[in-house]
């Protein structure tokens, strides 16, 4: 067994290299993270306590309507393991995961997208910064939005002919992030052009699942107040408008010039984006800088994730007006920036790629306003090297001590009483949960109360 094992490290050496560098940076990148424990979000009142509660059962428990299979059985897995282990826990298997999604794109599978390995190598890197990277890394609820890209990336990904293996990896991710379902147009694409009836398997997957998490989204909507269909109207010029200002104004001028921008007056902003987009096009062909085939499918997968906030828009009422233009709100740092944020700069990159051979190189003038462009870029992702607003719990052990004790007592029957534990911090302070009160009850089930929040 040590034999092939050997032989897969040396004959993938290149992505192995990379695969651990990029986990080195995001960890560089987020050492509070590592010293500073406490859980973020979610992770802890839905995964931990989920986990704990429920046991197997949890694996199949949706969380606001959509299915986590992957963070939950990671998150039923480290249960077992001493309770103080699991926000530490989180974060390092989230980050290997995480740079596993990066490190991806540098496959040969991606060369017509990008030709030379070493570009794709520093876009991966680059992909560290990307916005919404500091919300979607190290965590299990964010998590789905990296499995996301990745289900995307297996998509983009040649030969146009997906193996059983991806096929299995794909269900993988869509059992395991509900994001995946935007991309259901590209893969029509993909089974259309490649007349590839494997691609009928993937849609064979995702709309039984896409079907199921709606149920489950319009159903927990409504209770609590999150689903607003009056947003089914304006859904599509949100879409229009984030993925005009996330591809053309965010990346090349930065979140603080950009958020101005976005409040300028709709009927100045909207000719202005159709003239910007139109001339974009029209010099793509002209200057044959992409193929048919590469703008057909980089714009379907682009604007698949463009439509994201526009999901947003309707499921989420409380971000309705940041995911509207006029608030002026890019929210660089948020999770919604993600997926748009990381394919504009896998396309930007791929267009520049084919104009200047060399970004070290100068020549013309043409080629010295790539090199420039490509500077912006650059500039304004690692001018986010921020990390995320951490919330550090220095009781956390003693705490997390005090819920294992409460678990065996009651495992013991020595108490009739419900047990509870001192308030958890959960990060970021916004959160509903963010002192978080684990309660342990005489029939052996778990809770938790959060701040402001009542009795789960």
């Amino acid at each position: 067994m040590g034999a092939p094992l050997i032989r897969l490290l040396k004959s993938n050496r290149p992505f192995f290299a990379l695969l651990l560098g990029i986990t080195v940076l995001i960890a560089l990148r987020n050492l509070p993270v590592f010293h500073q424990i406490s859980f973020w979000a979610e992770d802890a009142d839905e995964f931990f306590i989920g986990s704990l509660n429920l046991g197997l059962k949890s694996l199949i428990t949706p969380i606001y309507g959509y299915h986590f299979l992957l963070g939950r059985t990671l998150a039923y897995i480290i249960s077992l393991l001493p309770l103080a282990w699991a926000p530490l826990l989180y974060a390092v298997i989230a980050m290997f995961l995480n740079a596993l999604v990066l490190s991806y794109f540098s496959r040969e599978g991606f060369a017509w997208i990008i030709e030379s390995q070493r570009a794709r190598i520093l876009v991966c890197i680059l992909l560290v910064f990307a916005p919404g990277s500091p919300e979607v890394f190290l965590n299990l609820v964010n998590l789905s939005t990296p499995l996301g890209f990745f289900a995307l990336l297996l998509l983009l990904e040649k030969p146009f002919r997906p193996s059983a293996l991806k096929i299995a990896f794909f269900g993988l991710l869509v059992l395991s992030s509900g994001q995946v379902f935007l991309f259901t147009p590209l893969v029509a694409y993909l089974w259309f052009v490649t007349r590839q009836s494997r691609y009928l398997y993937l849609l064979g997957i995702i709309l039984p699942v896409t079907a199921i998490n709606f149920l489950g989204n319009h159903s927990i909507g409504q209770k609590t107040g999150l689903l607003n269909y009056d947003h089914v109207f304006s859904a599509p010029k949100i879409i229009w408008e984030q993925g005009f200002i996330r591809f053309f104004f965010a990346p090349l001028l930065g979140s603080g010039l950009t958020e101005h921008l976005m409040q300028m007056p709709g009927l100045l902003f909207w000719p202005l984006s159709i003239g910007i987009t139109s001339l974009f096009f029209h010099t793509l062909v002209k200057k044959t800088i992409a193929s048919r085939e590469q703008m057909i499918t980089l714009t379907l997968a682009y604007l698949c994730c463009a439509a994201s906030f526009g999901v947003i828009a309707i499921t989420r009422s409380y971000a309705f007006g940041q995911v509207s233009r006029e608030s002026g709100y890019v929210g660089w740092d948020g999770r919604y920036a993600f997926l748009t944020g990381a394919l504009a700069l896998v396309i930007w990159s791929s267009l520049f790629s084919k104009v200047v051979k060399s970004p070290f190189r100068m020549g013309s003038k043409k080629n010295r306003l790539v090199q420039a462009a490509l500077l912006l870029i650059v500039f304004h992702h690692l001018g986010h090297f921020n990390t995320r607003n951490m919330r550090p719990d220095p009781e956390f052990d003693f705490k997390a001590a005090q819920l294992e004790a409460a678990i065996y007592t009651v495992k013991q029957r020595s108490t009739t009483l419900t047990l509870t534990t001192d308030p958890f911090l959960v990060g970021p302070e916004y959160y509903h949960h963010s002192q978080m009160t684990v309660l342990v009850h005489p029939d052996g089930s778990i809770t938790s109360t959060g701040k402001n929040d009542p009795p789960r």
